[in-house]
C-alpha cells in the first residue's frame, strides 16, 4: 500500500500554494512535474530512498481568499494557463479554509487540529505536515520576548499579545501532531513553542526558501572565496510583481526579508564587504514592480580585487519564476521530513539548511551557508534512511546510526559502563573477533584441535595475565571469562556443591540479583549477609553466623553501593569459609591503593568486570592469592568458557597500558568530580543519598524520587535530551530513583567546573526549565572545552600505528 501524507499550507491560495496544486494535478509520468525536485537530482535517486510519491500527497490548507485553488491559480498566473485549465477540475475541488480573522482564538485552534486528524484518518495518511507559506511579517513583530503560555491556548478568548500567524500555524501542527516547515523569514520557531514541539516529537526546519538569487550567491562566493579573491562589493536588485513583492515594498516588512537574505554572504567568505563601510557595500534592494508579476528578475553587480589589487567586476541577470522555483523545494522538504519522522528523527532539522537563506541551526558550529556543503550535509543525511534490502534492514540500520550521531551529542552517566580510549577500541576491533586461540598448544591430547597462528597470541595472553594480576595483587588471575557475571557463575560453579551454605548480598541491600539463583542451581543454600545502619556490613554478627552455619563461600557481591570498600581493616574471624569479593565498581580504585590489599585481609577471591569502574573492554576476571585454589578452579572452569574472545584480552592489555598513564588522575578527578557534583545538585533543591557526610567514596551518586512514575519521567526528559542514565528501585529501601556513574565525564577530562555545569544542566532539564536542543548544544560545548584524560599517551603509539597499517 502507497505511503499518504497530508500536506497542509498556510497561504495556500498564494503563487507558490497555487503552483503547488497544480503540479499536483499533473499524472505523475509527465517528466515537467519531477524537474527541480532535489530528491529527484541523479546522485540523490541513487540512494533510492523509500518517498512518498507525489500522487500520494493530499493538499489543504488556509488562506484569506474566499475562492478555490483553480480560482486562486488564474489570479496568480504563476502557471502557464494551458496547465491551470488541464488541472481545473482539481483544483476547484480544494477550498482553502479560512484563518483565524475574527474567530475566538481557541475554538478556531481546535477546530484546525480535529480538521487535519480528521483529514489524515479520512486518507489513512502516514503524516501530517504543515507548511508555512505566509507572507512577511513586520520586523518588529519577530521579537520572541514576552511570549504568551502558548500551553494554555484552550482559555484563550482574545488573542495575546505577540502572537503571529507564522505562530500560530506551528501551534497548530505542534497540537496535531504535524511535521512544520517554515519556509518563510518569519519567526515562528520560539523558545516555548520549541519546547512544545521537542516534547510532542515532530520535526520542524526553516527558515525562508533559498529560491534564486541567495540560491547563485550561496554558489559564487565560495569560488571568489576559494580563488583568494576579496570581494569589495556586492549590490542585489529584485524586482517582482506578485503578491510577495508588493508585501515586500513596505519598509517594516521588507527589513525582514532583507536580513534574511544578507546572512550568507559574510558567513561563506569569512569578513564583511567593504570593511568599515559594510552597510552600503553589500545592499540588497527589493522593489514591488507589477508588470513583472511572478516572473522575478534579480540584479547582482559584485565588485572584487585580484592579484596587485587589480579591481574587477562580475554582473549576473537572473530571470526565474518564483513559485517555479519554491514549489518543488516545498514538496520535497515535506517528503524529506516525512521519511525522516518514519525513523525516528525528532526536533529541529538543521541538516536542511540546504532549502534556506537563513537555516535554523543547533549544532555546536557556525551555521554552513556554503551551497556545496549544505548539498553534502542533506545527501549524507538521507544516506541514514537508505531502504535497500528492505525496511528492517533500513530500521536497524537507521537506529545504528542513531545511536553513534546520540553517542557524540550526548553524554552516558551509567555506572556499570565506562568509556574507553581510541587505542582499546583499535584493539577491540582486530579480527581476534573471529578468531580461536589455543591455551596448550604444546601439550595436545587426541580429540583437540590446534588452531593455526595462536603463538603469537599466547605471548600476548601470558603477558596479559601478569601484568593484570600484579595490577590486583594476586598470584593468579583468569581473563577468559566474558563478563563480570559470567566469571561470578564459574566461580561459584567450580567451588559450590550440592547441600553447602553461601552467604551473599541481598539485592535489597545491593547485591546483583542474579547470584541467589546461581548458588540455589548447585543445590546450596543462600544466606544474605545482615547490614546495619549507614549501609555497612555488620561484621560481628556474620561472624556469630559464620561460626553457627559454616559456610562455603561468602560473597560481598555488591553491585549498588556508595561504599568502596566493605571489609574491616582487619582479617574476619570466618573459620574456613573461602571470602569473594566483587570490585567491578571499584577495581580503579583498588589498582590504586585506595582500598587497602584486600588479600592481605583475608579475601580469598576477587571477582569482576573491567568495564564498569575500569576503563576497559567488556571482560571477567577471577583473581586468587592462594596457588592451590587456583590450580582447583582452572581445572574445573576449562568446560565453562569454550572461546575466550580473544581480542577482549588484546584490548585489556591495552587498557592496563593506557591506565599506567592516567590511572592516578582518573581516581582523584572521580572522587572530586563526584563531590561536586552532589553539592550542586544539592545546592539545587534535588537531594543526592548521602553516606555520612558525603555523597560517598565509590564512583556511584544516587538521586532518589518520590515514586517510579516520577523516576521513569525524569528518566525520559534526561534521554531526551542526551544525558544517559538508569533509573531503578535504589537498595535499602531508598525507593526508584537514579544510578549515576561520573566515569565517562571524568575520562572525557571533565573537572569540578563542568561537573558543575552539568549539574545545574540536570537539575534544570528535571525542573523543565530547558528544551533537549539548548541541552545537547551545552553538552558539546561541555566536552568540547575538555581534554580526554587519554590524550598525549606516547607509549604504545608504534604498536597503534603497526595496528593501523
Amino acid at each position: 500500500m502507497h505511503k499518504k501524507i497530508i500536506l497542509a499550507i498556510a497561504g495556500l491560495g498564494g503563487a507558490i500554494g497555487s503552483t503547488i496544486g497544480v503540479g499536483l494535478s499533473q499524472p505523475s509520468s509527465r517528466l515537467n512535474t519531477r524537474l527541480g525536485l532535489p530528491c529527484e537530482s541523479p546522485r540523490i535517486k541513487k540512494l533510492n530512498l523509500d518517498l512518498v510519491d507525489l500522487s500520494d500527497i493530499r493538499l489543504t490548507g488556509w488562506d484569506i481568499k474566499n475562492q478555490n485553488l483553480y480560482e486562486c491559480s488564474k489570479q496568480c498566473a504563476a502557471v502557464n494557463s494551458h496547465s491551470i485549465s488541464e488541472s481545473k477540475e482539481y483544483l476547484r475541488a480544494i477550498e482553502p479554509r479560512q484563518g483565524i480573522g475574527n474567530q475566538i482564538p481557541n475554538k478556531w485552534i481546535k477546530k484546525e487540529k480535529e480538521h487535519l486528524l480528521q483529514m489524515k484518518k479520512r486518507y489513512n495518511a502516514s503524516a501530517l505536515v504543515v507548511v508555512n507559506l505566509l507572507p512577511t511579517e513586520e520586523y518588529a513583530l519577530q521579537t520572541t520576548k514576552n511570549e504568551p503560555n502558548w500551553s494554555n491556548w484552550e482559555t484563550w478568548e482574545n488573542l495575546p499579545e505577540n502572537i503571529t500567524p507564522s505562530r500560530m500555524f506551528f501551534l497548530i501542527a505542534i497540537l496535531a501532531g504535524a511535521h512544520y516547515v517554515n519556509f518563510t523569514p518569519n519567526i515562528a520557531e520560539t523558545p516555548d513553542l520549541c519546547t512544545m514541539a521537542e516534547k510532542t516529537g515532530i520535526l520542524y526546519c526553516g527558515r525562508d526558501g533559498k529560491t534564486g538569487q541567495t540560491f547563485l550567491k550561496s554558489v559564487i562566493a565560495p569560488a571568489f572565496r576559494d580563488r583568494g579573491m576579496r570581494v569589495d562589493g556586492w549590490f542585489s536588485t529584485n524586482i517582482l510583481g506578485n503578491s510577495d513583492g508588493k508585501a515586500l515594498s513596505e519598509d517594516k516588512v521588507s527589513k525582514t526579508k532583507k536580513l534574511s537574505k544578507a546572512q550568507c554572504l559574510d558567513s561563506i567568505l569569512g569578513y564583511s564587504p567593504g570593511g568599515n563601510e559594510s552597510r552600503f557595500s553589500h545592499q540588497i534592494q527589493i522593489h514591488y514592480y507589477p508588470p513583472r508579476g511572478d516572473n522575478k528578475e534579480a540584479w547582482d553587480n559584485i565588485d572584487f580585487s585580484g592579484y596587485l589589487d587589480s579591481p574587477m567586476q562580475l554582473k549576473l541577470n537572473w530571470l526565474g519564476k518564483d513559485s517555479i522555483l519554491a514549489a518543488p523545494l516545498v514538496l520535497d522538504l515535506a517528503r524529506i521530513v516525512c521519511l525522516a519522522g518514519e525513523h525516528g528523527e525528532k526536533g529541529c532539522l538543521d541538516e536542511l539548511s540546504f532549502f534556506f537563506k537563513a537555516p535554523l541551526w543547533q549544532k555546536n558550529e557556525p551555521v554552513i551557508h556554503e551551497f556545496a556543503e549544505q548539498y553534502n550535509l542533506l545527501f549524507h543525511y538521507l544516506k541514514r534512511f537508505i531502504s535497500t534490502g528492505g525496511k528492517k534492514i533500513s530500521n536497524v540500520i537507521q537506529s545504528m546510526v542513531s545511536h553513534f550521531r546520540d553517542s557524540e551529542t550526548g553524554l552516558y552517566l551509567h555506572a556499570s559502563e565506562c568509556i574507553v580510549p581510541p587505542s582499546v577500541k583499535l584493539a577491540h576491533s582486530l579480527n581476534l573477533s573471529y578468531r580461536y586461540s589455543h591455551t596448550k598448544r604444546d601439550d595436545l591430547i587426541l580429540g583437540d584441535t590446534a588452531f593455526a597462528n595462536t603463538i603469537p597470541f599466547q605471548v600476548l595472553r601470558q603477558e596479559t595475565q601478569k601484568q593484570f594480576a600484579e595490577f590486583l595483587r594476586a598470584e593468579w588471575v583468569s581473563i577468559n571469562n566474558l563478563s563480570g557475571l559470567n566469571a561470578i557463575n564459574c566461580m561459584v560453579q567450580s567451588l559450590v556443591d550440592p547441600g553447602d551454605i553461601v552467604f551473599s548480598v541481598s539485592p535489597e541491600n545491593g547485591g546483583h540479583p542474579a547470584v541467589q539463583g546461581m548458588v540455589e542451581s548447585r543445590g546450596a543454600t543462600i544466606e544474605f549477609i545482615p547490614f546495619k545502619e549507614e549501609m555497612n556490613i555488620d561484621w560481628y554478627l556474620l561472624e556469630q553466623k559464620v561460626r553457627q552455619v559454616k559456610p562455603k563461600l561468602i560473597m560481598v557481591n555488591i553491585s549498588d553501593t556508595l561504599k568502596s570498600d566493605h571489609l574491616p581493616d582487619k582479617k574476619p574471624d570466618i573459620g574456613n569459609a573461602l571470602l569473594c569479593v566483587d570490585i567491578s565498581h571499584v577495581l580503579s580504585l583498588y589498582a590504586m591503593g585506595r582500598i587497602k590489599n584486600l588479600f592481605a585481609r583475608g579475601t580469598s577471591i576477587l571477582v569482576g568486570s573491567t568495564h564498569k569502574g575500569f576503563p576497559g573492554p567488556h571482560k571477567g576476571f577471577i583473581a586468587v592469592k592462594d596457588k592451590s585454589l587456583a590450580s582447583v578452579l582452572e581445572k574445573r572452569m576449562t568446560s565453562f568458557v569454550s572461546s575466550d574472545h580473544s581480542h577482549h584480552i588484546m584490548a585489556l592489555w591495552v587498557a592496563l597500558n593506557e591506565f599506567e598513564g592516567f590511572g592516578s588522575k582518573f581516581v582523584e578527578q572521580s572522587l572530586s568530580n563526584l563531590m561536586i557534583f552532589g553539592a550542586t545538585l544539592e545546592k539545587r533543591g534535588l537531594k543526592p543519598v548521602k553516606q555520612g557526610n558525603d555523597y560517598g567514596d565509590s564512583h556511584q551518586l544516587w538521586l532518589p524520587f518520590q515514586s517510579e512514575t516520577g523516576a521513569r519521567e525524569a528518566f525520559l526528559a534526561l534521554e531526551n535530551a542526551g544525558i544517559y542514565t538508569n533509573y531503578k528501585p535504589l537498595p535499602f529501601g531508598i525507593g526508584w530513583g537514579f544510578r549515576f556513574g561520573i566515569q565517562e565525564p571524568t575520562m572525557l577530562g571533565f573537572k569540578d567546573i563542568h561537573m558543575e555545569k552539568l549539574a545545574h544542566l540536570i537539575a534544570d532539564i528535571l525542573e523543565d526549565k530547558t528544551i533537549s536542543s539548548d541541552t545537547r548544544r551545552t553538552l558539546r560545548e561541555l566536552k568540547k572545552d575538555c581534554t580526554p584524560l587519554w590524550a598525549g599517551q606516547t607509549h604504545l603509539h608504534h604498536l597503534m600505528e603497526a595496528l593501523s597499517e
